[in-house]
């Protein structure tokens, strides 16, 4: 008989993202089983293509919960995987009837609803974590030792639309790429369009080209940085999630703000340098991925309650020149490396 699995990420298209290695790990255990996500559109677009998972169950924070709980119940899932842990991602893992109910063991009474709990590490790596629950399940892996690069399905006509583009924006072959995520999601995790702009000017007197990047919706926060910066690359409207990893492919090295951008370069195999906000970044950097993060502590204090800040301090005493000299030294080892 074929298992039938659902995994829930309910939102945010980075956490999405850094579920991909645990599908990866739990499609190699399980070769016959039927693999179904349950995300928003975000997520859906980030698993476009991605063959370890056979379906995307469509979720929308507006649906009725019980609504969404009765059409999971009726798929007739063996095992759910709840990646999301979260209050609503809880009742619907439990309202699915599955038998196997893997969930991580947070605040609250509301982990006693899963069969089986995995104690949450907020200091490991969001891969890892999404790995330990399919480790619970007694299969073979190695959540301290498995590969976590995320999972971007590029295809070639992908890769032919991303060189298209970039010579359409006037990207010179001779002179290196790097991209810039100047964008956020969220007010507290941008670090500001002055210093992105001032970071797009040094790097253009490194010589260096500068492709500015943004999703849906976003095109505002890039056009800001662009107004004050000539000669830079942009205006590829919002790209699809495959294509934008096919534009990481072809740089040297990507710069941004904490978020789903971040995760897209590094499952490009692209080089990151990121601006995080204080202790923001012990759950999205590994020493086996190629991320440098900036992470200060604010000087007016912090009671990490982020969404609340009053002086974003943690983002300002990161200057724009110690970003751009760490680009520099990515950009150096790979042309280095490159030579060998």
């Amino acid at each position: 008989m074929t298992r039938r699995v659902l995994a829930i990420q309910l939102r945010h298209l980075g956490d999405v993202l850094l579920c991909t290695p645990a599908l990866r790990a739990l499609r190699r255990a399980w070769p016959t089983a039927r693999v179904e996500v349950l995300t928003g559109e975000a997520g859906a677009a980030a698993l476009a293509g991605n063959p370890d998972v056979d379906a995307v169950v469509p979720w929308s924070p507006e649906r009725n919960v019980a609504a969404q709980a009765w059409a999971l119940r009726r798929r007739g899932y063996d095992v759910v995987l709840d990646f999301h842990s979260h209050p609503r991602s809880v009742l619907l893992a439990w309202a699915s009837g599955a038998p196997v109910r893997v969930g991580f063991r947070k605040r609250g009474p509301r982990h006693w609803l899963y069969t089986h709990r995995v104690p949450w590490d907020g200091a490991a790596h969001q891969a890892r974590q999404k790995l330990a629950l399919v480790a619970a399940l007694g299969l073979p892996v190695d959540p301290v030792r498995a590969d976590i690069r995320p999972i971007v399905a590029v295809g070639p006509e992908d890769r032919a639309w991303a060189a298209a583009e970039l010579e359409r924006l006037g990207h010179r072959g001779d002179r290196p790429l790097v991209a810039v995520s100047a964008v956020a999601a969220r007010p507290f995790k941008q670090w500001g369009v002055e210093r992105w702009a001032e970071v797009v000017r040094r790097l253009r007197a490194l010589g260096c080209d500068v492709l500015l990047t943004h999703g849906p919706g976003e095109e505002g926060q890039a056009a800001a940085v662009a107004a004050r910066v000539p000669r830079v690359l942009w205006g590829h409207g919002g790209p699809t999630v495959p294509r934008l990893a096919a534009l990481y492919e072809r740089c040297a090295v990507w710069i941004g703000n904490d978020g789903g951008p971040l995760h897209i370069a590094v499952a490009a195999g692209c080089p990151a340098v990121a601006v995080f906000r204080w202790t923001a970044s012990r759950g999205w950097t590994d020493p086996t991925l190629p991320v440098l993060a900036f992470d200060r502590p604010p000087p007016q204090g912090c009671d990490l309650h982020c969404s609340r800040c009053p002086h974003r301090g943690c983002l300002a005493v990161v200057a724009p020149a110690e970003v751009v000299a760490a680009a520099e030294a990515t950009l150096a080892r790979a042309t280095a490396c490159a030579s060998r």
